[in-house]
């Protein structure tokens, strides 16, 4: 049976809500991150999810980043 209109209304909130219940530090970066060891280390994330280190573009981290949330 196809998901009709509300149903599928209701997914999305239940998804956006599901996403909002991450944590994030001063730095851009959440659990799943610290879990990872990708924080710290001067490391930050902006708003797009992309990371930076010192301020800086930071390629490898970027490439090899598999965070679901971002």
């Amino acid at each position: 049976m196809p998901m009709n209109c509300s149903d599928f209304i209701l997914f999305i909130w239940v998804f956006i809500g599901v996403l909002s219940l991450t944590t994030k530090d001063e730095d851009g970066m959440d659990g799943y991150d610290r879990r990872w060891g990708i924080s710290g280390k001067g490391k930050t994330r902006n708003s797009l999810g992309y990371i930076y280190k010192d301020d800086e573009f930071d390629l490898w981290s970027n490439l090899l980043d598999h965070n679901p949330y971002y």
